[in-house]
């Protein structure tokens, strides 16, 4: 969302696994496509000036979740 702000760089595509995540990426993003699983995404060569990439919120995940009960 910090790019969307900053007014300096477009965002034309995501991708998100979790459905949770892409509802909210559609509420703040709702003209940008998303892609729901990086590991078959294949962008084409020079189709992106930019690639971005956050890690999963380590406290919100499944897995992390499972490890506490």
């Amino acid at each position: 969302m910090a790019a969307k702000q900053t007014g300096g760089i477009q965002t034309t595509q995501l991708v998100e696994i979790n459905p949770n995540a892409q509802r909210v990426l559609k509420y703040h993003f709702p003209d940008i496509p998303i892609h729901s699983d990086i590991r078959d995404y294949y962008p084409q060569p020079g189709e992106f000036e930019l690639i971005t990439l956050g890690f999963p919120f380590f406290f919100t995940t499944p897995t992390h979740i499972s490890r506490l009960v």
